[in-house]
């Protein structure tokens, strides 16, 4: 009999850890959403705040572009369709600047451009795709320089050139290949200059 009680004691010990621990996380989780609702100047909620989506129509009446807007300034999601309703492109912006994931898509829907801006400048990984949805080409940039590599590809995927940048200048390897991948022309540059 006393093994039964201590099962039933350390299963009901068990159960209470976990309904306790449920209420901290709900507490926590109640905590930060009233904090950010409360203390947030430019809360949503703020009646000097305002939001609205300005849609432009193709003259069949499909929807052509959609903005989201800020007191009157891009702040969100814009995205451009072509008359066939498929998605065209799609931009982030905060304060009427580019901030965040751009992407070009062609009237198949296939991805053709994506690169990743912030404060109206390409910073991350540009990637330019072929037709068929191969990369074509990807290139670092840091605040609207190429800053690290370059890589251009030949449709069947092989590496065809590979560039490496500082500051918006050729730094590092410069290599070209054939699509056999038989390298054609390779040179170290330092700041613009090649080095021997």
């Amino acid at each position: 009999m006393s093994l039964n009680l201590r099962l039933i004691k350390t299963k009901l010990t068990t159960d209470l850890i976990k309904i306790v621990g449920r209420v901290v996380v709900i507490m926590f989780i109640i905590m930060i959403i009233t904090y950010f609702i409360s203390s947030s100047p430019s809360s949503l909620n703020s009646s000097s705040n305002k939001i609205s989506i300005d849609k432009e129509y193709f003259s069949n009446k499909t929807l052509k572009k959609s903005t989201s807007m800020l007191n009157g300034i891009k702040n969100g999601a814009e995205k451009e369709y072509y008359s066939n309703s498929s998605i065209k492109w799609h931009s982030n912006y905060k304060d009427g600047l580019k901030d965040g994931l751009q992407k070009w898509f062609n009237t198949k829907g296939i991805l053709e451009w994506e690169c990743n801006y912030k404060k109206n400048k390409k910073n991350g990984i540009e990637n330019i795709y072929y037709s068929n949805g191969k990369l074509r080409r990807e290139t670092i940039y840091k605040m609207g320089h190429k800053h690290g590599f370059e890589r251009v590809y030949f449709k069947s995927g092989e590496l065809q050139l590979e560039i490496n940048y500082y500051n918006n200048m050729y730094h590092g390897v410069y290599a070209k290949y054939n699509k056999n991948g038989k390298l054609l022309l390779k040179n170290n540059y330092l700041n613009n200059k090649i080095v021997e």
